[in-house]
């Protein structure tokens, strides 16, 4: 072979060796650039996985939260319904107990006037007693007012006391008159 065809060959090669080491120096460099790139994002992404995890952190927080506001809600609301049940017991009783003092006053009402007709009768048929007596004291039970007409309601003992002696089968006690024959 003669010279120029080996300097030719030499120049090749040494074209080719200069084009691989080109493009090596370029990929070296790619990858360094790669590298850089990839560690920027990785610090990227931990700085992004702390933020994740305190959010994360915030929204069990707040889904705690709302766990706790959701049960004091419902132990208010079954309070409440609680409160109403016994209210609407209580108005209940009181109804019954008002119905019960109605009828209470009605029978003592029937046994006023029962009583109060057996004495009109007895003075009625009493030989003893004369017409000025009989009209006096019928005078006497109309200006009387009835003792539940006059006196306000109250629960002390008197009032107790006076109802007992109201409903007892016993009339009361008149007075005499010391003026019979």
């Amino acid at each position: 072979m003669n010279t120029t065809a080996i300097i030719w060959i030499i120049v090749v090669v040494v074209a080719i060796l200069i084009i691989i080491a080109i493009i090596l120096a370029a990929t070296r460099g790619r990858r360094a650039a790669n590298r850089r790139r990839a560690a920027e994002l990785r610090e990227q992404s931990d700085r992004q996985g702390i933020g994740v995890e305190q959010s994360d952190v915030q929204a069990r927080i707040a889904r705690a939260d709302a766990r706790g506001v959701r049960a004091e809600a419902e132990q208010h609301a079954a309070e409440a319904e609680q409160h109403a049940a016994e209210a609407d017991r209580r108005a209940a009783e009181a109804e019954r107990a008002e119905s019960e003092a109605a009828a209470k006053e009605s029978a003592l009402n029937q046994r006023r006037e029962e009583y109060e007709e057996t004495r009109r009768e007895a003075d009625r048929l009493d030989p003893d007693r004369n017409d000025a007596d009989r009209n006096d004291a019928d005078q006497l039970d109309r200006d009387q007012p009835r003792q539940d007409e006059e006196a306000p309601r109250h629960a002390d003992a008197s009032t107790t006391e006076q109802r007992s002696a109201d409903l007892s089968d016993e009339p009361p006690e008149t007075e005499q008159r010391s003026d019979r024959p």
